[in-house]
């Protein structure tokens, strides 16, 4: 479950900068930060190029919005299968949060070791004239595993473009192992 996670507010990279100025060019007005469910956010669609749209597709049975496909399913659920083939996208992201299920629970922040831009591969729609994404999660590997038992698909940057052009390529990208991942505690102010 990726229930959270954070827009570039304190990294300098390069990379993170060359993004920020994308979507400054296409008129996106942003806030970096913790991102919730509901925001608007940044993502990359077709040709990489940059987009707005609200985290979490609308939840029909209930309340609230359905912010995490299941990559297991996805290709057989109604409500993703078709955004799956045709319409999948990049999160933007410098970590993940995740939060330990203690009685005490704790925040942690998930990091690429080597690139502070992190791409969490996920999937499209329009609802009622409105763009919204859905990340993509999967079993948590060994770097994660100790938090929690699920985590984002992460797409590696050399394979930004296939995720989101070539199905074959992002179907078998969901059966791939993960890169490995950093975590810090978030110190409650």
């Amino acid at each position: 479950m990726c229930g959270r996670y954070d827009l570039f507010s304190n990294i300098k990279s390069k990379e993170a900068a060359a993004i920020l100025e994308q979507i400054k060019k296409a008129g996106i007005d942003i806030k970096t930060g913790e991102i919730f469910p509901t925001n608007m956010a940044p993502v990359f669609v077709e040709d990489l190029q940059v987009d707005s749209m609200v985290w979490g597709f609308p939840n029909f049975s209930s309340k609230g919005v359905i912010i995490n496909a299941r990559s297991e399913t996805v290709m057989q659920k109604p409500m993703f299968r078709n955004s799956f083939f045709n319409r999948r996208c990049l999160v933007l992201t410098s970590g993940f949060y995740e939060w330990t299920k203690e009685n005490d629970k704790k925040k942690y922040i998930f990091n690429d070791p080597q690139n502070e831009v992190l791409y969490l591969g996920g999937i499209w729609n329009i609802y009622d004239g409105e763009k919204r994404f859905s990340i993509l999660t999967k079993n948590a590997n060994n770097s994660v595993i100790k938090i929690h038992d699920r985590m984002p698909v992460v797409i590696k940057r050399d394979n930004l473009e296939e995720w989101i052009s070539d199905n074959d390529f992002a179907t078998d990208y969901l059966q791939r192992d993960m890169p490995e991942l950093v975590f810090s505690e978030i110190k409650k102010e």
